[in-house]
């Protein structure tokens, strides 16, 4: 535990690159009516559809949702990942530690990641190089980003192996990341996301490949690392159980919109949109030990042709009459929002089929 103190006082103490805290009262990262197209062979994807979304310095923030859903899109477009011409801005804007992200530069955005955003993704085989040393590619990281010697960058990166819960720094330092089991892997990259002390860290299915006991050390790691270093933390998963128990606060996207966000506790007990409630209707628990769990009925809809209003009627037993025009978020709990016409005023009343 002190060794873990003392790398970070001494990082922030000698950080001379990094820029000032961002102030509390201000998110981190401020998506705001994202509008985005992928053009396609015979017409476009609306991949993402008034995406809103914020995450605070030191908040764990957590983004679920089936596969196709817009998540990782979200994450990508947050630190402009894709190329631009496989994508179009309809509308929206995305601002990141007060950069505007649509209106810095690509040599800006590159200074941006990895220094004030970084990211940790799916399968870390894929996002080591095999070919180098773990340790060599953690300092070549650090020096990338900011002014140190070969010397002190190599120092930080055997106390940020330490600070993972890695005993054997030294060995892990010069191995290849084929000599590594995938959890120490995740352990390394969750070591060089943190390695300049970002303001935001967007982990995209971060445990996905991993077994349930490192799955646990691995978020368990995520959480404290990002909580002492006041990170911002986002992440991204399908795993409804994975979010009760690690974040704050949790936005349910479907069919690249937010159909529901709020505190994580209150969205867990008392589901609003049905979407929502079907994926919790499908995380085990002891009362339904021997039960078959139910699942969402249908298929998510295309998204080259998306249906007129609400994305989710067609699998929803509580559709009516208004649903065929796009709903609004509507309160429905303390800073808890849904987007669905079961909540709008003039429905409140109207008798459900």
């Amino acid at each position: 535990m002190t060794q873990r103190l003392a790398f970070t006082d001494r990082h922030q103490s000698t950080d001379t690159n990094r820029t000032a805290a961002p102030n509390p009262q201000h998110p981190v990262l401020d998506i705001n009516d994202l509008w985005v197209e992928f053009p396609v062979f015979g017409g476009r994807v609306q991949a993402l559809n008034g995406v809103n979304l914020q995450v605070h310095a030191g908040e764990v923030v957590g983004l679920v949702g089936e596969s196709g859903s817009g998540k990782s899109v979200t994450a990508m477009m947050a630190m402009r990942l894709l190329h631009e011409a496989q994508y179009q801005v309809r509308k929206g804007s995305i601002h990141l530690t007060d950069h505007d992200v649509f209106s810095c530069t690509e040599k800006q955005m590159q200074a941006l990641r990895g220094s004030e955003v970084a990211m940790i993704f799916q399968e870390p085989m894929t996002a080591l190089n095999p070919t180098m040393k773990i340790g060599q590619q953690m300092i070549d990281v650090i020096l990338h980003h900011e002014k140190s010697t070969q010397r002190d960058a190599r120092s930080r990166v055997i106390e940020l192996l330490k600070a993972m819960y890695i005993a054997d720094a030294e060995r892990v330092f010069e191995a290849y990341p084929f000599e590594l089991s995938g959890g120490m892997r995740q352990r390394i990259m969750v070591a060089m996301a943190f390695s300049c002390a970002p303001q935001l860290l967007i982990a995209d299915e971060p445990t996905t490949a991993l077994d349930v006991t490192v799955q646990k050390q691995v978020l368990n790691l995520l959480k404290e690392q990002a909580q002492r270093m006041q990170t911002a933390l986002l992440i991204i998963t399908h795993d409804m159980a994975v979010v009760s128990q690690y974040c704050e606060r949790i936005y349910v996207m479907y069919a690249g919109t937010v159909v529901e966000s709020g505190p994580t506790t209150q969205v867990i007990q008392r589901p609003a949109h049905p979407y929502t409630k079907g994926l919790l209707s499908g995380i085990p628990t002891p009362q339904t030990r021997g039960q078959t769990l139910s699942t969402i009925p249908g298929q998510p809809p295309n998204l080259q042709h998306l249906p007129a209003g609400c994305a989710f009627q067609e699998r929803c037993s509580k559709a009516f009459s208004a649903c065929i025009q796009r709903p609004s978020m509507y309160p429905v709990g303390p800073d808890q929002v849904a987007a669905c016409w079961l909540y709008e005023s003039s429905h409140v009343h109207e008798e459900r089929p």
